[in-house]
């Protein structure tokens, strides 16, 4: 597996994992306000240009995303493709 910086082509495909990832485990948790407001922040380029993305890649798929702000103080988003949960992904992203 890698781990790297994405280019900006490869945002988009992030933010949806994020997405499917977030609908599948945490929006049952949510209320409605809470779902609108993160795919809200999905959308929100002006929110979005200001994070630092990396993925995890094996074989060219995408397996889990990162992304953080504040030069790395903070993370925004972190999300592992449901297929590859409990491998360490989510780990190896946030040591990166």
């Amino acid at each position: 597996m890698k781990i790297r910086l994405l280019k900006p082509h490869e945002i988009p495909a992030a933010l949806e994992l994020a997405k499917r990832v977030f609908m599948l485990f945490e929006a049952p948790d949510y209320g409605e306000e809470g779902v609108r407001a993160f795919t809200d922040s999905l959308a929100d380029h002006r929110f979005i240009s200001g994070l630092v993305f990396y993925g995890a890649f094996e074989k060219g798929e995408l397996l889990g995303t990162i992304a953080t702000r504040r030069n790395g103080s903070h993370i925004s988003y972190l999300f592992v493709d449901e297929r590859y949960h409990r491998r360490g992904i989510g780990r190896r992203l946030v040591e990166k």
